[in-house]
């Protein structure tokens, strides 16, 4: 369903990662992460990326997390 002006948040699908690559791009310019960086997260880390989309599926924003094996790190 087509919800215009509402934000979904989802894990990201690896036909979105080139959106998540130019919005780092925009954000951050000669400084963002490399395109490869998403494809590798999206691999290593598929549970902990996600992806905020706008009604029309718009890449907004994203979230990459993942765990620690260090039992201190907060």
């Amino acid at each position: 369903m087509n919800n215009p002006g509402a934000i979904t948040i989802c894990a990201v699908g690896k036909h979105q990662l080139d959106a998540v690559y130019r919005l780092e791009q925009r954000c951050f310019g000669d400084h963002c992460y490399p395109d490869f960086f998403f494809r590798q997260s999206f691999d290593c880390w598929p549970k902990g990326f996600w992806v905020a989309l706008d009604g029309e599926q718009i890449v907004l924003g994203y979230l990459l997390m993942t765990t620690s094996e260090q039992s201190d790190c907060g």
